[in-house]
């Protein structure tokens, strides 16, 4: 069974092939045979280069949580009290702004109450004097590709392993050194939490921040 062409007024080349059509026809020969894939595994190609261009961001889903722990080939490799458990996806193009920007909010997101007033969400980690535990996860940046994922957007593992490492430091040298944790970048990693809440909250850098290197964080009211 054949299919009908789409055919836009004035579009000049055939969709479906890019052939020249002849004097007074809509759609070249060419295309009168059956090929109904076709314009589906276009269209597949163009949503994945729509997402792969607008998603331009570094990606944290942060948990509060009561305890948080790593654990590789059955050794825990970090622990964390109350506090903040942080998965970290980085996309192929994050910068130094980009870090700066989540190191930023995710020390000052107020997620915890004041004791002292009763307030709720009130307090951020630092002022909590509480634990911070960064875990690596290339799969925030996972797209279905029919049933399947595909992590191209995602930093490849030859730049993500030192942008991953500067932004652990960024972290200590924002907070403290002994409050941030991490777990072992690209190790098959059981991470165990208990999640106090449930709180969870998904944070993206935005892509129209300015490029720069400031480390300062800045404590927001």
């Amino acid at each position: 069974m054949g299919h009908r062409p789409i055919y836009y007024p004035l579009q000049r080349h055939c969709f479906l092939c890019g052939e020249v059509p002849p004097i007074k026809k809509m759609f070249s020969p060419c295309c009168l045979s059956p090929a109904p894939a076709i314009r589906l595994v276009t269209s597949k190609r163009r949503l994945h280069l729509r997402r792969r261009n607008e998603i331009r961001a570094m990606r944290a889903v942060v948990q509060r949580v009561i305890s948080a722990s790593v654990e590789v080939e059955g050794r825990i490799v970090s622990e964390i009290g109350p506090g903040l458990l942080v998965l970290v996806g980085l996309h192929e193009s994050d910068t130094d702004s980009d870090a700066e920007y989540i190191c930023r909010k995710v020390l000052n997101m107020r997620l915890f109450p004041n004791e002292s007033t009763g307030r709720g969400w009130d307090q951020n980690v630092m002022q909590m004097n509480y634990g911070v535990l960064l875990v690596s996860q290339f799969t925030l940046y996972g797209f279905l590709k029919g049933n399947k994922p595909d992590f191209h957007v995602a930093m490849p593992p030859q730049m993500a392993k030192p942008f991953y490492e500067s932004l652990v430091e960024r972290f200590r040298k924002a907070y403290s050194p002994d409050a941030v944790k991490d777990g072992i970048f690209g190790a098959k990693m059981k991470v165990n939490l208990v999640n106090d809440g449930p709180v969870t909250m998904q944070l993206d850098s935005s892509p129209s921040l300015p490029r720069n290197t400031n480390n300062k964080v800045e404590d927001s009211s």
